[in-house]
């Protein structure tokens, strides 16, 4: 195995313990489905990776608001 599915597995067990424990709009749910997302783009799961990406995306709004002017 190597470090990015070790990584992976990681970051899935953090993303279940924050959903659990913190608001839908903590910011670190963002960075976790980010690196997530990078990771899975490494080893070539590209379904994975835009699932996660798109869940950062929704987290970092959430957390942050929306850039798009309204």
């Amino acid at each position: 195995m190597n470090k990015k599915t070790d990584a992976v597995k990681f970051y899935e067990k953090s993303l279940e313990i924050q959903e659990a424990s913190s608001s839908p709009n903590h910011s670190s749910l963002y960075v976790i489905h980010f690196n997530t997302a990078r990771d899975y783009e490494d080893l070539g799961n590209y379904n994975a990776a835009i699932k996660h990406a798109e869940r950062s995306l929704f987290h970092a709004r959430s957390a942050f608001g929306s850039n798009d002017g309204k």
